[in-house]
Formats: C-alpha cells, sequence, structure tokens
C-alpha cells in the first residue's frame, strides 16, 4: 500500500460521513428543529475534517506533497504534546516517517488545535450547566471521536501504526468512568427522545425533570473524573480536584503518601470523594428547609451523587 492509498482511505472515511449526515439532514422533516438542529452541527464538523484535517481540495489542487509540506513542520512542533507518539516516531525510518506524516498528520492536528479545544468548553459548560453550549459540545466532540474511531479501526485492519493513540488507563480509571458514562448516556439518551417528540414531553415532563436533575450530578462527576485523569496524566494540575483535597486535610494526607505511580487515582478519588461528600452535605442541609418540589429535584441530585459514589467506591474496592 502506498502512502497516497493511505491517504485516501483516510479520507474515504471522512468523505462517507459527510455524504451520510447530507443525506441524513435532508431526511429531517423541517418541523424537527433540534434533530435539524443537531445534524446540522455534525455535518459541520465532518466538513471540517475534509478541509482542515485531511485537507482535501488542497491535496485535490497540489497533490500528495503539497499537504505534507503543509504539515511536516506543524507536526513535528505539535508532536512535543505526545511524548510517547514522538518517541515512536523518532524511532523510524525515514521511509516510515514518511507513511507516519501521511496516516497522522490529520488526526495530530485535528486532536490537538481543535478536539481538545472543544473538550475544555466541554468541561466549562458542564460546570456552569449550560444546556445549550453542552448540546453543541457534545455533538461536535462525539462527531470527532467517531472519525478518530474510524480511523483506528482502519489502522488496525490494515496493520498501519495501530493502537498509537490508544490510552492506558488505570483499573480504577476504567472502572470507575464505564458504568458513569454508561448511565450518563441512559439518561440522556431518554431526555434526547422526549426533546424530540414534544407531545410526548409534555406528557411525561415531570419524569423528565427528575432525569435531568439526576443527569447534571452523574454528568458533574463522570467530567471531574475524565478531565481530571487526563489533565494529572499531563503533569497538570486540575483545580476543582485539588480545592476539594485541600478542604479535607485527611484525604490530601493520603494522596501526598501515595506512590508516584497511584497519585493521579489516589487524587481522582479522594478529591471527587470529599466534593461528593461536601455537597451531600449541603443538598441535605436544603432539603431540610425545601418545599415539595424542590424536595424532588434536590432527591434526584442527591440519588445521582449516591449512584456516582458507588461506582467510584466499587472502583476503588477492585483496585485494591
Amino acid at each position: 500500500m502506498t502512502n497516497n492509498d493511505i491517504y485516501n482511505a483516510l479520507t474515504e472515511i471522512v468523505l462517507r460521513r459527510v455524504e451520510e449526515s447530507r443525506a441524513r439532514l435532508a431526511a429531517v422533516p423541517k418541523e424537527n428543529k433540534k434533530e435539524k438542529k443537531a445534524l446540522i452541527i455534525e455535518s459541520e464538523m465532518y466538513n471540517l475534517f475534509l478541509r482542515v484535517g485531511t485537507l482535501h481540495y488542497c491535496y485535490k489542487q497540489g497533490g500528495s506533497e503539497s499537504v505534507m509540506n503543509t504539515r511536516r513542520n506543524i507536526t513535528a512542533r505539535i508532536l512535543e504534546y505526545y511524548p510517547h507518539i514522538k518517541k515512536f516516531f523518532s524511532a523510524l525510518g525515514e521511509e516510515d516517517k514518511e507513511r507516519f506524516y501521511h496516516t497522522f498528520q490529520a488526526e495530530i492536528f485535528m486532536r490537538n488545535q481543535i478536539y481538545e479545544g472543544y473538550l475544555k468548553e466541554l468541561h466549562q459548560a458542564e460546570n456552569a450547566e449550560d444546556e445549550a453550549a453542552l448540546f453543541e459540545l457534545r455533538i461536535k466532540v462525539g462527531s470527532f471521536e467517531n472519525i478518530f474511531r474510524e480511523w483506528e479501526e482502519w489502522r488496525r485492519e490494515n496493520g498501519i501504526f495501530p493502537g498509537l493513540f490508544d490510552s492506558k488507563e488505570s483499573s480504577f480509571y476504567s472502572g470507575a468512568y464505564s458504568p458513569l458514562v454508561e448511565e450518563v448516556n441512559r439518561i440522556d439518551g431518554y431526555c434526547g427522545y422526549l426533546d424530540m417528540v414534544p407531545n410526548e414531553k409534555s406528557k411525561s415532563i415531570a419524569e423528565y425533570k427528575c432525569a435531568k436533575y439526576r443527569l447534571s450530578t452523574v454528568l458533574r462527576i463522570t467530567m471531574m473524573l475524565y478531565h481530571g485523569n487526563r489533565v494529572m496524566k499531563n503533569g497538570c494540575t486540575h483545580l476543582d480536584i485539588d480545592n476539594y483535597l485541600t478542604e479535607n486535610p485527611d484525604y490530601l494526607k493520603l494522596c501526598d503518601d501515595a506512590s508516584e505511580e497511584d497519585k493521579v487515582d489516589y487524587k481522582l478519588y479522594y478529591g471527587i470523594l470529599s466534593y461528593i461528600e461536601k455537597t451531600a452535605l449541603d443538598i441535605k442541609a436544603k432539603l431540610a428547609l425545601a418545599d415539595d418540589w424542590e424536595k424532588i429535584e434536590l432527591d434526584e441530585k442527591l440519588g445521582g451523587l449516591m449512584f456516582s459514589k458507588e461506582c467510584l467506591d466499587e472502583a476503588w474496592e477492585k483496585r485494591i
């Protein structure tokens, strides 16, 4: 397989996504405004991959060399942010380095320059409980991850640098994150369905609101876990987690005493646990003064917190 074959195969994946999203968008009735908006955002993301990621139109006009010349220096600079990939790349011979450029130049650029920015915005929107921003950013992040996943599947099928972006997660992180994401997807799917069926939503508005209250706390914990893991593994500080640890000297000491290898897991578990315990106390204090409807809201949020704590506790026990 030539380098151009690699480039063309990866670009074809994006082109197929562009065409599929365009067809789905055309099939949606105009009165389904939210679904239509979601598909417009998704379609824009896939087109962004085509224009900015694969540089498809530059490739068609100037050929492979034009694209690679555009990206060689950029890729080399961006690799500084991915030490394990830089180390892998540095050990390659010249021919394999060219193969690497054709295989990864688009993904490395899109991850570093755009995707990671969307992840930061998503984290901020989750903290602010900004529903409008969350709606758009989840679609953007999901669209990027669809392409990244399909590119990796193709690389594995063809034996071309497979698994280079695989993350080596701890058993604690994986054990806690998986059930949390499953719960988020379950609730979000239910609410998303009702959002697209207004008549059903009006009949089930109480259940819809309860689901949203529970989702708000489970999603908050899920994102603290996800972003905390990602940030701390890169040697940076997650301010929320550090702040909650500072408020709990006993937990902070456990983290300080942990080995370097275990320190991220300790900070994740005890930092988020400190947040859950503090928030649960605040909710219980509010429950004592709440009216009937406020109690329903607070009970659902507390239920989401306790479910999240169970996920963390179970993963921690299995890890130890």
